[in-house]
């Protein structure tokens, strides 16, 4: 979402993965492509699978989110 004061943001892109698709180790990059928008501010939401699914190392555990790198151009 990106805003122009901080308080009002607007969304320009959702994204809904299915963590199985990322292979065992549950890897998965997740190129957003929208509209053009001037913001100066940028709001990401993310949440993570809530439990390992079957076939995934350690399944039904809690899943982990981590973000590595985020590139805004």
């Amino acid at each position: 979402a990106v805003s122009d004061d901080g308080r009002t943001f607007r969304s320009v892109a959702t994204s809904t993965p299915n963590p199985a698709e990322g292979g065992k180790r549950g890897f998965a990059r997740l190129p957003l492509t929208f509209a053009p928008a001037t913001a100066r501010y940028v709001r990401i939401t993310a949440q993570n699978a809530g439990k390992v699914p079957a076939g995934l190392r350690n399944p039904g555990k809690p899943a982990l989110l981590a973000i590595d790198e985020l590139t805004i151009d």
